[in-house]
């Protein structure tokens, strides 16, 4: 028993209440589930579960029934959309949906029961018949899991970049999705370039900064390394190389006292100085407004090696000496700098101190 099997059963295992797949499901190398059965007579259509992301790899037969995992982007009159898919949900007019009304639970995992139509020019409509709040545990996991080795490379990547995304929210089951991702990955980088630079690009946005990306990372390397657009579209994932093989441009930037901040390179110096300066917009006061004190109370403070909300530039090094380091950044009118000791810190707004920590 291969990685995957052994921790496919072990994901079927723990949820016990996890439905069964269904009767005439395809081969493990058929690339799409079989579509839905038709309704005859009084009998209802089966309903085929897939995540919101899935719906670009395949097309579901007219008529069919979906009910569909998806993530809450915008309601538009009767337009349901949704994140990770272009296609549109159409809500009957004299329908209500609690669900999506209450900004709490559209705020989580919804499952949407919808049957599939043709529009006037071929498009696929998708009229919704049922929205439902799910807790998407362990259950509905193993679920999905369980459908991974019968699905094409392509919806294999939907599934689990999926359910990476989830756990940025707090997802119970970002170890299972990560264990699941590493399982798969060797085979996937022995599929092919393409195929593998896709695995590793599905959780580059999750899984970056953790030792099993990277270690996949330098495996792909080790194996097609050779091959010009290799090392460019690792460089393109944040990774760069070394000696020692390869490792996220963020880990070098961080030894050298860098961080890449909203595409931007700067020091960690700078970075701190724009964190307080986010926390200053948020209700701090004017240089005028923050000396609250006389000169002689702050001449005090300064001469006991207290730094106080509103002390001037030669106060501060009255009190703490000279900084080791300096920066500075100018926001509208207002200039803003950051003073750094060995294991102090300073904040000032127009030459005054607006936070500072020791």
């Amino acid at each position: 028993m291969n990685a995957l099997a052994a921790l496919l059963v072990l994901a079927l295992a723990a949820a016990e209440q996890s439905p069964a797949a269904p009767a005439g499901a395809p081969p493990p190398s058929a690339p799409s589930p079989p579509a839905p059965a038709r309704p005859t007579g009084t009998a209802a259509a089966r309903e085929t579960k897939v995540i919101a992301e899935e719906l670009a790899h395949f097309s579901p037969a007219e008529g069919s029934v979906l009910s569909v995992l998806v993530r809450y982007r915008s309601l538009v009159g009767a337009r349901l959309e949704v994140e990770g898919c272009e296609s549109v949900f159409t809500l009957p007019e004299e329908s209500r949906f609690p669900v999506i009304a209450d900004p709490k639970t559209r705020r989580g995992i919804l499952e949407v029961r919808c049957r599939v139509g043709r529009g006037a020019q071929g498009e696929t409509i998708l009229a919704v018949e049922e929205i439902r709040a799910t807790a998407g545990g362990e259950a509905l996991f193993a679920e999905l899991a369980g459908r991974l080795a019968a699905s094409s490379p392509p919806r294999r990547r939907a599934i689990l970049g999926w359910a990476l995304s989830l756990s940025e929210a707090g997802s119970p089951w970002r170890e299972r999705a990560t264990a699941t991702w590493t399982a798969i990955a060797p085979e996937e980088i022995q599929r092919g370039r393409e195929d593998a630079l896709a695995w590793l690009a599905v959780a580059h946005p999750h899984l970056e900064s953790e030792a099993r990306w990277i270690e996949a990372a330098n495996r792909l390397a080790e194996r097609y390394g050779d091959e010009r657009e290799v090392p460019l579209k690792l460089n393109e994932l944040g990774l760069i190389a070394s000696s020692e093989g390869w490792h996220p441009r963020s880990n070098l930037l961080r030894d050298i006292g860098m961080v890449l901040r909203d595409g931007e390179t700067i020091t960690i110096d700078q970075s701190h100085l724009l964190d307080e300066i986010a926390h200053w917009k948020e209700g701090g006061q004017p240089a005028d407004m923050l000396r609250g004190r006389t000169a002689v109370q702050y001449a005090r403070d300064a001469e006991a090696g207290v730094v106080a909300e509103g002390m001037k530039r030669e106060e501060v090094v009255l009190a703490w000496g000279y900084p080791d380091r300096v920066t500075w950044r100018r926001e509208g009118d207002a200039l803003f700098e950051g003073w750094f000791w060995p294991r102090r810190e300073v904040y000032l707004v127009d030459g005054a101190v607006f936070f500072s920590q020791d």
